[in-house]
């Protein structure tokens, strides 16, 4: 718990944390059950709450455009008395005094709170994990960024072989660029599908250009670890 309380700090009714689905149908619920004001919406990210499905599909293949994926349009917020904060990472949470604080040092007070942050993608421990070149993919400005390296690039190695991967490096081959599939198991989809139906999409996409190298581990850094 925290000795010092800003006095100017502002009190929010409902708080949510997040920048994906589940924040942005929130907000939709938070604005049917009451008119008033006073919620707040934080986000780690650059934008206010969007669909994520489509950064490993039609936004990354060019198909579509930031707007074209937002939950709720920038003036929902404004109409609802929702105030979005955009680029504000919360690092720490006083639950007992409903309290938050972030990264930029800023405190927020809170009536009620929803965390809809997701999950992390697990981060390379190996030399050379920092370089220029390897993306990981999550945030809106992740895929941006992917698709900005797509322009120029003419060969690409996928990590994981999950619906996510799968699905870059269907737009990865579909681009042109000489894609290879890299993952542990030892078959695609293997946690979802029978051996056959693995077959047949692992044969779907060899069709299409995309080499697979199964029972490929690598290394994760200990906090994003199984």
């Amino acid at each position: 718990m925290w000795n010092v309380l800003d006095g100017g700090m502002k009190r929010h009714d409902d708080v949510v944390i997040g920048s994906g689905v589940a924040a942005g149908y929130a907000a939709q619920e938070f604005a049917q059950q009451t008119t008033e004001k006073g919620k707040l919406a934080i986000t780690a990210d650059s934008s206010v709450p969007y669909d994520r499905p489509p950064l490993s599909k039609g936004l990354l293949a060019g198909e579509k455009g930031p707007a074209d994926i937002l939950i709720n349009e920038d003036s929902f917020y404004r109409e609802h008395g929702i105030d979005v904060l955009v680029n504000q990472r919360i690092t720490e949470a006083d639950l007992e005094g409903k309290r938050l604080r972030s990264e930029s040092g800023e405190e927020f007070e809170f009536g009620k709170l929803l965390i809809t942050t997701g999950s992390e993608p697990r981060c390379l421990s190996v030399p050379g994990a920092d370089l220029e070149g390897i993306h990981y993919l999550r945030l809106l400005r992740d895929s941006e960024k992917i698709r900005e390296a797509m322009r120029s690039a003419r060969r690409a190695v996928v990590i994981g072989a999950g619906f996510i991967g799968m699905e870059v490096a269907s737009v990865l081959a579909r681009k042109g660029i000489e894609t290879t599939v890299v993952f542990p198991q030892e078959r695609v989809w293997q946690r979802f599908f029978t051996p056959e139906m693995s077959a047949f999409f692992q044969g779907y996409f060899s069709r299409r250009g995309v080499k697979f190298f199964p029972r490929e581990k690598w290394l994760v850094s200990p906090d994003n670890a199984e």
